[in-house]
């Protein structure tokens, strides 16, 4: 069985693999949500296209940033919100902007702690009240997951009586983790991507189904218009967004899109 996975592993990958004339080499600039994904996936392309990636990953806010800022790279990846801002500013090629997963949030708790009940919107808010301390990245960063944590508290009136006893960490998720892992929080949130692999901490449900953002942690990726590399950028979205790349992707806590 495990031959035939390779077997059929390596014709896939064979899809993307047209012996290029020169090996590029791109530059990556990603969301932070996806550092646990890309370096798997990078290998797999650069084994079978000929081409070198260099990948560099921030909060999305400074993606955006560094785009905007003129910063000259041949491949973002960001959640979908940020790439079509960039699209609309011509800072992207709007056709070349791809679906390639959604980045779930997640509720942490330390290891054989009690779960809250986080069902419906009333019980989340119990549930954050009634947590000792809270943890999640600091909105000030830029990242997705945090402006829209923030923004969501905010909404719940949550705001004032939060604020004494939450901690603001900084990107990426995994030091969330490791603060809810050490007990030195209580209730953790971030996206799953960024803390499926860390010890120490369980994972509570999804958030209820009113509260999760619709198209904010839609990653996407697309090729910026100044690209010189733009044959062998899209080359990789189109890998990024196969069947080939999606086991990949549900391994580090998301879904293909």
């Amino acid at each position: 069985m495990q031959l035939i996975r390779g077997h059929l592993l390596a014709a896939g990958l064979a899809i993307f693999a047209a012996t290029p004339t020169f090996a590029a080499e791109l530059k990556i600039l990603a969301g932070a949500n996806m550092a646990d994904i890309l370096p798997t996936l990078a290998g797999e392309f650069e084994q079978t296209s000929g081409h070198k990636l260099s990948i560099t990953y921030d909060p999305a806010g400074a993606v955006k940033n560094c785009i905007q800022n003129g910063e000259q790279v041949d491949v973002v990846i960001v959640v979908r919100p940020a790439l079509d801002d960039l699209a609309k500013q011509g800072k992207i090629a709007s056709a070349t902007i791809v679906d390639v997963a959604n980045s779930p949030m997640a509720v942490l708790v330390r290891s054989g702690a009690p779960q809250p009940n986080i069902g419906s919107t009333e019980d989340f808010t119990k549930a954050l009240l009634a947590a000792k301390s809270i943890a999640y990245s600091n909105p000030a960063a830029g990242g997705a997951s945090a402006v829209y944590l923030a923004g969501l508290i905010e909404r719940l009136g949550l705001t004032d009586q939060l604020k004494a006893k939450t901690k603001l960490a900084p990107p990426p998720g995994g030091n969330i983790a490791d603060l809810v892992a050490k007990g030195d929080a209580e209730i953790g949130i971030t996206q799953l991507s960024e803390v499926i692999d860390h010890k120490g901490i369980d994972f509570v449900k999804p958030l209820p189904d009113e509260l999760k953002p619709k198209l904010l942690f839609l990653v996407a990726a697309g090729v910026p218009a100044d690209s010189q590399e733009k044959e062998a950028a899209r080359a990789l979205i189109k890998f990024l967004a196969s069947p080939v790349a999606a086991p990949a992707i549900k391994a580090k806590g998301m879904d293909p899109a």
